[in-house]
């Protein structure tokens, strides 16, 4: 198993149950893991969900569930400890890099922008590349959001990022709520102020099109839509018990509570779409 160069989040050591998570995910890919990241709302400080982690490989094991994960990253899976699951995400770090330096979609770019810790990296090197791609994803993220306003007209750093939220969940398959979206932000208003005022001289010098950016966004949102659902279809066969979980994460964001029926559970592929249909129309997602 690997030896961890970094096992902490700001300089603390990690939780127990969180570092036999990681130990566990070091266990199951061995050399192939170049860097952990620990993501979403259990970095926040909730205690009434899964923790989320980002694992970057070198290379994809073998194996069908992976084979799909080069075709549409990333392949999401379920790590267990004795006390916790964790969602694990899994791509390879040159997919990342690429993903968040040219994509016109923000899918990645969204996660790395907020808040990230790496709480593990194989050696120095890709320590330094886990930061590179958390800067570029700010960046890109910044600059595509930033052309919703013209040169000079950066709105209060509150209004950008919640815009910002906005716009990225609107070009997923996500419901999230105007107050969610507020309490993301305020989650880690230092981070997010302090990467505002970096960029407000930046847009000040910017130009851009408004109806082209209007069109940006509608690509981005119809493409969004429709990778989202690809996605799903992908996790119906990687992920453990995923109707559960697709209701547990809908729940959570948009406060609509359905159970999957046996039959689903069972075959989520053939009879899941009935589930997703009515988690759809009773306003799951958009």
């Amino acid at each position: 198993m690997p030896t961890a160069e970094l096992l902490t989040i700001d300089g603390e050591s990690l939780d127990p149950q969180l570092k036999a998570l990681v130990d566990g995910v070091l266990r199951r890919f061995g050399e192939r893991v170049d860097a952990i990241f620990l993501y979403g709302s259990w970095r926040r400080g909730r205690r009434d969900t899964m923790p989320d982690f980002y694992v970057l490989l070198d290379r994809y094991p073998k194996g069908w569930r992976y084979w799909l994960g080069r075709l549409l990253p990333p392949t999401v899976l379920m790590q267990k400890s004795t006390a916790l699951r964790a969602k694990v995400t899994v791509l390879t770090t040159a997919q990342l890099v690429d993903a968040v330096t040219h994509d016109f979609h923000p899918y990645f770019r969204a996660r790395f922008a907020q808040p990230t810790p790496l709480v593990y990296a194989r050696n120095g090197t890709l320590q330094s590349l886990a930061s590179d791609i958390c800067r570029m994803s700010q960046q890109r993220l910044m600059e595509t959001v930033s052309q919703c306003w013209s040169a000079g007209n950066l709105p209060a750093s509150a209004i950008f990022w919640q815009t910002a939220f906005r716009l990225t969940y609107s070009a997923e398959l996500r419901s999230e709520s105007a107050a969610k979206i507020a309490e993301l932000y305020l989650a880690d208003i230092a981070h997010y102020d302090a990467l505002h005022m970096a960029f407000a001289p930046v847009h000040a010098s910017s130009g851009h099109h408004a109806r082209w950016t209007r069109l940006a966004w509608r690509g981005r949102r119809l493409a969004g839509k429709l990778f989202s659902a690809l996605r799903i279809i992908k996790s119906a066969l990687t992920f453990d018990d995923p109707l559960d979980y697709l209701a547990w994460k809908v729940g959570r964001q948009s406060g609509v509570q359905l159970e999957p029926s046996d039959r689903a559970r069972r075959w989520p592929l053939l009879f899941g779409w009935g589930f997703v249909w009515r988690l759809y129309r009773l306003g799951g997602f958009r």
